[in-house]
């Protein structure tokens, strides 16, 4: 067979004459030589092919790097840890507060925003507990247990926690709410000392993740200091009608805050005044009268007290 690139079939020349049968064999063994032989070229081409296409592949995605690693040069980020909370010192684990605790959680709130997606949320459990020390960590390992991993265990530690620095929630929240509510002014407190007493209490409140809106806040204060109507209008003028609670005790203790009771007795002056609590007082014309009936001097306004400022 000539594989030169001449006519393979050039010995043969059709003369007429009867094709012998082994020539025949000759011919079909030939084709199927060629056959074997373009099959291997296009499977070779082929494997050349797929070789290219995954080198650039590769070239595109980088050097190769086993799971779990990271490529030379690069660092794994450490992932921050939740906050540590209570003491293993009981005179120190004592002091701890709700408020401390409100604020803890806030802590634990922001961790949680910053690994979330890096780490399984089923595993925020058990990273907290492990930071947990004194009477916290006490009430999660003892009352949690296993159900700490699984889905809710998170708000099983919440609930835990809570009633270790809340105590009865609901009951410790109505008492507090009944302490701001029911407070009024007594007759000897000044509206000063009267406003920095509420605030403390609302604040108590907020600890408590109970926030009482603003005007309400105002209304509570005005209503309980034990004013009279003209007084009430005269701080809600000074205010322009704005019911805020820091614009209403401002408006308080600039009109009213610092004056003390004059005393026991001191509403014996003035018949409309509230037994107790303070008025605004009128003034009283102070001009000498002239010789003879005359229209006297000039003279001046000045204040004048019937009662006492509470």
């Amino acid at each position: 067979m000539d594989m030169d690139g001449g006519d393979p079939f050039a010995q043969y020349e059709d003369d007429g004459a009867p094709v012998d049968r082994q020539d025949i064999l000759d011919v079909q063994s030939q084709i199927r030589d060629l056959v074997q032989q373009q099959q291997r070229m296009m499977m070779l081409l082929q494997q050349q092919v797929q070789q290219q296409v995954q080198q650039q592949a590769m070239n595109a995605q980088g050097p190769f790097v086993p799971q779990g690693q990271l490529p030379q040069g690069q660092h794994q980020e450490k992932l921050p840890e939740p906050p540590s909370f209570g003491s293993d010192d009981p005179e120190e684990d004592a002091k701890i507060t709700s408020k401390m605790f409100t604020i803890y959680w806030l802590k634990i709130q922001m961790w949680i925003a910053l690994v979330e997606g890096r780490i399984v949320p089923q595993r925020f459990p058990a990273l907290i507990a492990n930071r947990l020390k004194g009477k916290a960590a006490d009430a999660v390992w003892l009352g949690g247990g296993e159900a700490l991993t699984q889905e809710g265990g998170l708000t099983l530690m919440k609930s835990l926690l809570d009633a270790v620095f809340f105590g009865d929630q609901t009951a410790a929240i109505s008492n507090q709410v009944g302490q701001v509510l029911d407070f009024h002014r007594p007759a000897q407190m000044s509206l000063r000392d009267f406003c920095t007493e509420m605030r403390s209490r609302l604040q108590q409140l907020d600890s408590r993740g109970e926030t009482i809106p603003a005007q309400t806040r105002g209304h509570i204060l005005l209503t309980n200091a034990g004013l009279t109507a003209d007084q009430r209008g005269l701080i809600l003028a000074t205010t322009q009608r704005n019911m805020g609670f820091n614009p209403i005790s401002d408006a308080m203790c600039l009109l009213f805050g610092d004056a003390k009771p004059r005393s026991s007795n001191a509403n014996s002056y003035n018949n409309n005044a509230t037994p107790g609590h303070s008025f605004y007082s009128q003034s009283s014309y102070t001009g000498n009268r002239g010789k003879g009936g005359g229209k006297g001097g000039k003279g001046e306004w000045q204040p004048f007290t019937g009662t006492c400022y509470n």
